[in-house]
C-alpha cells in the first residue's frame, strides 16, 4: 500500500508539472484517501500540491482549505503558508474571487479597452490585470491583506531565506497602505 501511495503521489506531481490539472487533482484525491498513517510529510505535500491545482483552476476557497490542511498536517512546512498567503493577498485585491477571464476577448495588449468596459459597468470596483484574467478590487479587503502578511511572516520565521515571501510581504504592506490612502 505504501508503494501504491508513493506511485500515486509521483504520478500526481508529474501531471501537475505537465499542467494536466484534472488528472493531477484526481491522483492527489486518491493519494490523500490512501495516505498511510505516519506519512504526514507526503500528505502535507499532496494537500499543498492539490491546493496549487485548485489555485490554478481559480478555485480559491478550495485552495485555501487545502493549504490550511497541509499546515495542520505539518506546521513546520513553509510552502503552504506561502501559497495560502498568496491566495489571501489575491483576495485582498479581489474579494469573493471575482474574476473575469480575458481568454474569449480579442487581444488587447494594453488591456485599456477591457479596463474601460469593466470600469463603466462595475461601479466602484476597480479592474486589475492578473495573469490572463481581470480581478476586481473592492473596498473591504483589509483583513485579507492582514492574513496574507501573517502567513508571509510565518514563512520567514520558518525559513528566513525564503526571498519570495519577503518580497510578497513587502508588496502586501505597500498595497494595503495604498488602499488605505485611497480610502478603501
Amino acid at each position: 500500500m505504501a508503494q501504491e501511495a508513493a506511485e500515486l503521489l509521483s504520478a500526481a506531481q508529474a501531471e501537475l508539472a505537465a499542467r494536466r490539472l484534472s488528472a493531477a487533482e484526481e491522483l492527489y484525491n486518491r493519494f490523500i484517501a490512501l495516505s498511510p498513517a505516519g506519512a504526514r510529510r507526503d500528505l502535507a505535500t499532496a494537500l499543498n500540491d492539490r491546493g496549487q491545482v485548485r489555485y490554478l483552476q481559480v478555485e480559491f476557497a478550495a485552495a485555501l482549505q487545502d493549504y490550511t490542511a497541509a499546515i495542520e498536517c505539518q506546521p513546520g512546512f513553509e510552502v503552504p503558508y506561502y501559497n495560502r498567503g498568496l491566495v489571501r493577498y489575491r483576495l485582498g485585491v479581489a474579494p469573493e474571487s471575482t474574476v473575469f477571464s480575458t481568454s474569449n476577448w480579442l487581444p488587447d495588449t494594453s488591456g485599456e479597452c477591457l479596463a474601460q468596459v469593466l470600469t463603466m459597468s462595475l461601479g466602484n470596483h476597480t479592474p486589475v490585470p492578473f495573469i490572463g484574467v481581470w480581478l476586481l478590487q473592492s473596498p473591504d479587503t483589509e483583513g485579507d491583506f492582514d492574513e496574507a502578511m501573517q502567513d508571509f511572516r510565518k514563512v520567514l520565521e520558518l525559513n528566513p531565506q525564503f526571498e519570495d515571501a519577503a518580497l510578497s510581504l513587502k508588496q502586501a504592506i505597500l498595497d494595503k497602505e495604498e488602499k488605505q490612502k485611497r480610502g478603501y
